[in-house]
This record gives C-alpha cells, sequence and structure tokens, in this order.
C-alpha cells in the first residue's frame, strides 16, 4: 500500500519498504510514479540530479 505525503512544494511517496525515489510536483504524478519499479525511479532522478549539477546516488 502507498502513502502519499504533501511536503513543502511536492509531494514524496512511501510503499511498506520505505521512501520511493523522487520529489513530486502534483499528488496525481506521485500516484503514478508509485505504479513504476524503484529502478526506473532512481534513474530518472539520477539522470535529474545530473542535469542540475547535484550529486548522484
Amino acid at each position: 500500500m502507498i502513502k502519499v505525503h504533501q511536503r513543502d512544494g511536492g509531494f514524496v511517496v512511501a510503499d511498506c519498504d520505505g521512501w520511493l525515489p523522487g520529489f513530486y510536483a502534483t499528488e496525481h504524478a506521485a500516484r503514478k510514479a508509485a505504479s513504476m519499479p524503484s529502478e526506473t525511479l532512481q534513474a530518472i532522478q539520477n539522470r535529474k540530479n545530473e542535469e542540475v549539477g547535484a550529486p548522484v546516488a
């Protein structure tokens, strides 16, 4: 079961195993991302981090 939590300026997702990668602009986007494999979410997060010069996990 996923849970979407609102944080400052966006939404994050937790499931029974912990927090999923990502920070989402809308609750809808967060719920849609929750249906994707964690590896896919992490790859997207890594790519976005590289684009802005942030550390990659």
